[in-house]
């Protein structure tokens, strides 16, 4: 193993690790698993180089070729990095700073598990994306509602999703976008389940256990919890 490589794994794991989370494998990705979302530190490399990537990825399902991988649904590339120029010492140095920085926003991502919050935070992402630029933000406000108990508000959104999916199977370019068509009947075969008040919320729960089961199948990501825990019952979202 390298010698910047070195220093990357153990100054994370010094950092990271007493906080509850989680390296994948031996890899530069780290996770703060908090039952139905997760948060990913991602030291990305460049060349030598490391940068910071940190983000909340909510684990109801959107598409089954999209499942078995984390994305970034909120967050992403934060600013500064960690240079090796051969200066073991300084390299560490920086890296400890970069590995504090990721830490700070993953434990800030931890307010997500009040649901009140969250729904705030998507709500703001939701109304500040124009219309027409909307894919995501619908379906995972829709997605959050049916989690916590407010149904009106998450068919709302649902629908909001899906009329905006109807209309987006094509890049202004005119380049057909065929998973935009998938994920919409997707959508309009949970419709039954979502819109049915007493299955929404055991439906999204199903999905997300069904989603963690993809990867805790995987050696890599075994440290994630078995058993998860969700919503046992309802609770008022609406605000």
């Amino acid at each position: 193993m390298e010698i910047y490589q070195k220093i990357i794994q153990e100054t994370a794991r010094r950092i990271l690790k007493p906080h509850g989370i989680i390296q994948i494998g031996r890899s530069r990705t780290w996770l703060d698993d908090q039952g139905w979302f997760v948060t990913q530190i991602d030291f990305q490399p460049l060349d030598e180089d490391s940068l910071l990537n940190v983000g909340v990825d909510f684990l109801w399902s959107r598409k089954p070729d999209l499942d078995a991988a984390f994305a970034f649904a909120y967050g992403g590339q934060e600013p500064g990095s960690a240079d090796f120029t051969g200066d073991e010492t300084a390299f560490a140095a920086e890296f400890a700073a970069l590995a504090e920085q990721g830490l700070e926003k993953a434990l800030a991502y931890r307010r997500f598990r009040d649901p009140e919050y969250a729904k705030q935070i998507l709500l703001q992402k939701y109304e500040q994306t124009k219309p027409e630029y909307r894919f995501w933000e619908g379906y995972d406000l829709a997605m959050l509602c049916f989690l916590f108990g407010n149904h009106a508000d998450g068919m709302t959104y649902l629908r909001d999703f899906m009329e905006n999916a109807a209309g987006n199977f094509y890049h202004p370019s005119g380049l057909y976008i065929a998973w935009h068509e998938e994920v919409l009947h997707r959508c309009e075969d949970l419709l039954p389940a979502l819109a049915d008040p007493q299955n929404a919320q055991q439906t999204v729960c199903n999905m997300i256990r069904q989603r963690r089961a993809l990867f805790t199948a995987r050696a890599s990501y075994r440290k994630m919890q078995g058993d998860p825990v969700l919503p046992p019952v309802t609770r008022d979202l609406t605000m």
